[in-house]
């Protein structure tokens, strides 16, 4: 009688472990996939963070005010240099 007894209650806590390990199994896979979705949504963000950063920097340098600051640059130093020799003169 007590083997009976005894093997039910190895029973009883054989199958209290198997759940509890079938719960734990469960909460990981939850918390994976939670942190897979974050991890999709922030590279997502990045991804659009950096679209702008891209298009932000292609209106800086963009051609035309490239040449545009050339030039004023140019056109500065050729001003400097006629009043230098004004100067002298």
């Amino acid at each position: 009688m007590l083997s009976i007894f005894a093997i039910i209650l190895l029973y009883l806590r054989q199958n209290r472990f198997a759940r509890a390990e079938q719960n734990v199994n469960k909460m990981v896979k939850e918390i994976e996939d939670i942190f897979s979705v974050y991890l999709m949504e922030l590279k997502e963000e990045n991804d659009a963070f950096i679209k702008k950063m891209k298009a932000g920097r292609m209106k800086e340098a963009s051609p035309g005010k490239k040449q545009g600051r050339k030039r004023d640059s140019r056109v500065r130093k050729q001003n400097n240099r006629l009043r230098q020799k004004k100067q002298r003169n």
